[in-house]
């Protein structure tokens, strides 16, 4: 039982010892910097982590006939120009395929 009071109390000094740990920022460009990147940081992964989830919710609602039927409908698939625009299209939010599969009913 001694032990694991030991390595109980050792871990907590541990603990304690790394968050009491402090660099000092005196440039302030390089002050500037470090919140820069703790105000970017979230924000970019935030950004992803919204174009992930909007990925897979498009694939969910092309399993479904309504779903297929509301991306259609968000993204233009009856319009023959639309669709034409899409497959020269680098960034389109679905890839010429994906359209074409779904305007066809068919995206697994």
């Amino acid at each position: 039982m001694q032990r694991l009071r030991d390595l109980r109390d050792a871990h907590e000094r541990l603990k304690h010892r790394i968050h009491n740990f402090r660099i000092p920022i005196r440039n302030k460009y390089a002050y500037y910097l470090t919140v820069s990147m703790y105000v970017a940081v979230p924000f970019v992964c935030g950004l992803k982590i919204m174009e992930w989830t909007g990925a897979s919710e498009r694939a969910r609602m092309a399993n479904t006939p309504e779903g297929q039927a509301r991306l259609r409908e968000l993204y233009h698939l009856d319009d023959e120009e639309f669709l034409a625009d899409l497959q020269n299209s680098k960034d389109a939010p679905l890839s010429a395929e994906q359209a074409v599969a779904i305007k066809r009913g068919a995206l697994e």
